[in-house]
């Protein structure tokens, strides 16, 4: 059965699809007069009229059938969603029932999506902040390395320099002590004055010990085990020896002092062994006999 004139006007005139429309015509006492349209398809065919009037009138509760109006977004309670439009005529009304379920899995995916895009947005906006504070972290470690190298580099600096001060008055001791008459006892004095830096300069490091080592590979020396100690005069004798070989050779002028360290912490314990090594080489040279 088509849709009434009115309805059909209606329809146009709200540019509205006929297709998925059903009309119900009431009269004035919202009794149930004529079922048209697609009242199959949204369910409506099935119902009791009296069930039909009274859920109709309660859902146009408010609304004026002569004047008209619309509900929107009805539940049919038959996985139908509907407007209602209300189109009076001077006998009747009619409510047109218009199938918007379509649009509303429409509207609601659309809804669904822009969620989704905001979820991901704040998720990417939440990761983006966790990696710039991971980069912050980063930075500020990077920077304190920086600052406790440098610190390291002073204090290196600083000890090498204090180090070197005390060397080169020993030294100058030494050498002023070796000048004495045979008679003043400069030598005995220089060997218990050598002994003395030695003692206070205290041992030396495992590592140190091994690279002190690996300096000289010649030396008949183990610096591998745990429990041998390091004879410092024996290597000392050793260095000694060579560099005897090598100012007899080759007319080498023997020369104790040190040049200055680099402040490379590594390059720094290197300068400390070989600048020790130097007082137990003087302590060498007084006690040898050649």
């Amino acid at each position: 059965m088509s849709l009434p004139p009115a309805v059909q006007k209606h329809l146009q005139r709200e540019n509205l699809g006929a297709g998925g429309v059903a009309c119900l015509s009431f009269d004035s006492d919202w009794r149930l007069t004529a079922r048209s349209g697609a009242v199959r398809e949204l369910g409506l065919d099935g119902e009791n009229q009296d069930v039909l009037e009274r859920q109709f009138r309660e859902l146009c509760h408010g609304q004026s059938p002569t004047r008209g109006g619309r509900v929107p977004q009805v539940n049919l309670g038959n996985g139908h969603y509907a407007d209602l439009h209300l189109v009076g005529e001077e006998q009747c009304f009619h409510v047109a029932v218009v199938d918007v379920s379509e649009r509303l899995l429409e509207e609601q995916a659309l809804q669904q999506r822009a969620q989704e895009n905001k979820l991901r947005s704040y998720q990417q906006g939440r990761q983006l902040r966790e990696l710039r504070q991971q980069l912050l972290l980063v930075e500020a470690e990077r920077d304190a390395a920086r600052a406790q190298v440098l610190e390291l580099a002073m204090q290196a600096e600083l000890q090498g320099q204090r180090l070197q001060g005390a060397l080169d008055r020993v030294d100058s001791e030494v050498r002023r002590l070796l000048q004495l008459e045979p008679g003043q006892g400069g030598r005995q004095r220089a060997e218990q004055l050598l002994e003395q830096a030695l003692a206070q300069i205290g041992h030396l490091s495992d590592d140190a010990r091994q690279a002190l080592a690996r300096l000289v590979p010649q030396a008949p020396i183990v610096a591998d085990s745990e429990n041998e100690e390091l004879d410092i005069d024996q290597l000392a004798a050793e260095l000694f020896r060579g560099l005897r070989r090598l100012i007899r050779e080759q007319g080498v002028k023997l020369d104790l002092r040190t040049h200055r360290r680099s402040a490379d912490p590594l390059r720094f314990a290197t300068g400390s062994v070989l600048q020790t090594c130097q007082l137990a080489l003087w302590q060498t040279i007084l006690r040898s006999p050649g």
